[in-house]
């Protein structure tokens, strides 16, 4: 069985398990390691395994964290994770890696996505007000400007829809 490394500090992960899924947290840090697929679960604010989680996490906390810094994932060698929004509200940021699909969150970030909806139902009714309020045609029209960068907003866009098309992206338990 192979020991992953803190994305953040360099350290051995440590491997726990809850409600039948193995994670690998950072006691050196209190960030945590999710493979393909298991986030979801943990996120899910009417899945008490979250709530286990979080508090399982709470003494490791440490608030100082460079979130500038560019992470590598803790599986797959050399590949840079890519820093993204969690959801549409854009409060909480998460680190996944292109190539497996494993997630970090730092510490912390778990209890804020939570915090994110009440449930799923109004998760639902987010993302419903959010799709009436973009168009096609607007998305069409995004082009990149000097404040974006070589970034077109649209990039934004297609992130969000990650969340509000999870199906495509974890599977249903």
């Amino acid at each position: 069985m192979e020991t992953l490394l803190c994305p953040r500090t360099r350290t051995p992960l440590k491997k726990v398990t809850l409600d039948g899924i193995t994670l690998d947290i950072s006691e050196a840090c209190g960030g945590v390691w999710f493979d393909n697929f298991e986030l979801r679960k943990f996120a899910d604010v009417e899945d008490s395994a979250g709530d286990a989680l979080v508090e399982l996490l709470e003494p490791y906390y440490c608030a100082e964290i460079d979130h500038e810094e560019r992470l590598s994932c803790p599986r797959c060698d050399g590949i840079v994770l890519m820093r993204s929004f969690y959801s549409p509200k854009m409060q909480v940021e998460i680190d996944t890696c292109p190539s497996c699909g494993g997630v970090w969150l730092d510490p912390g970030d778990l209890g804020r996505m939570r915090a994110l909806f009440g449930s799923e139902e109004e998760r639902e009714q987010y993302v419903q007000t959010f799709t009436q309020e973009v168009s096609l045609k607007e998305l069409g029209e995004m082009k990149a400007t000097p404040e974006h960068g070589d970034r077109k907003p649209s990039n934004t866009v297609l992130n969000l829809v990650r969340f509000i098309t999870p199906s495509r992206y974890f599977r249903r338990r």
